[in-house]
């Protein structure tokens, strides 16, 4: 079963999922710091879903694995779509896209805006401080160099801004804090056949990642800003071999990582009490 708790979502009792896009994995240690979503529902061709028993092309993940498979431009003949919705808390999505398609090279391109004051789950039935908005845009190229050869590139960004939800009391007391997010994934897929069942794919991607919290200038007695920014970069390769009745795989990846978090707490009214910085590297 499949489950959101906390506003993450779990599978098999764990909330440590793998997600790739196209197969291009996108590393995210942040869990439970984000509730920005990585990627426009509306540019998701289907969900491929890995509940247990891995394939050893899908890493180290225990719980689940999900490849969002996005429309490529080959099902598009000089096409362009808007999609607009409204509803109740001046609720809309809204998502405007193109694509189209030679012989051998297919484009997609989106753009996307929403907003909501409904956002974040409430801590009261009352619906206090609540709007949320984001942008986004994606970009997909396909190109079938060889009948051997398939290049991919993705481009995703997104700039979410969420207001953290208040009860009654807090917002006579002035709190108006918010959650910022940004996102944005690079990445690039070459996969190459040879004759005789062997199957190589190399996918180096960047992902970038930034949760801002900003407490709000009447936030008493203390004011809090906190700034996480993690900077993913690596390589995936894997081999396939199908022969006959069996078939093998075998791989690796390497990536590393950067953080850098800023942590500021300032009484208020007052002076300044305390700043850290943090910077961490891991690979």
């Amino acid at each position: 079963g499949a489950y959101m708790v906390h506003d993450m979502l779990h599978m098999r009792d764990g909330h440590q999922v793998s997600f790739f896009f196209d197969g291009i994995p996108v590393i995210n240690t942040s869990i439970a710091a984000n509730v920005a979503p990585l990627i426009n529902p509306k540019n998701v061709e289907s969900l491929e879903v890995e509940r247990g028993g891995f394939s050893s092309e899908y890493g180290d993940r225990t719980y689940g694995v999900f490849n969002v498979v996005t429309p490529s431009g080959f099902d598009r003949n000089k096409q362009a779509e808007l999609v607009t919705s409204y509803g109740n808390f001046h609720t809309t999505d809204d998502q405007l896209s193109f694509g189209d398609h030679t012989e051998r090279f297919a484009y997609y391109a989106s753009a996307d805006a929403n907003r909501s004051d409904l956002g974040l789950t409430n801590p009261t039935f009352a619906v206090i401080h609540d709007q949320a908005s984001g942008l986004g845009g994606f970009l997909s190229l396909l190109y079938n160099a060889s009948s051997q050869d398939q290049l991919r590139w993705i481009v995703s960004l997104r700039n979410d801004h969420y207001a953290i939800p208040n009860t009654a009391d807090g917002q006579a007391a002035g709190i108006r804090d918010l959650d910022l997010e940004r996102d944005g994934l690079l990445g690039f897929r070459w996969v190459h056949s040879v004759s005789g069942g062997l199957t190589l794919s190399v996918s180096p991607y960047f992902h970038y990642n930034d949760t801002h919290y900003v407490g709000g200038p009447g936030d008493t007695p203390f004011v809090l800003n906190e700034d996480s920014r993690s900077d993913y970069v690596g390589v995936r390769v894997m081999l396939q071999a199908a022969r006959k009745h069996h078939n093998a795989r075998m791989g690796m990846e390497s990536w590393g990582q950067r953080n850098n978090t800023q942590f500021d707490l300032a009484e208020n009214p007052g002076t300044q009490m305390l700043e850290q910085h943090e910077m961490h590297w891991a690979n």
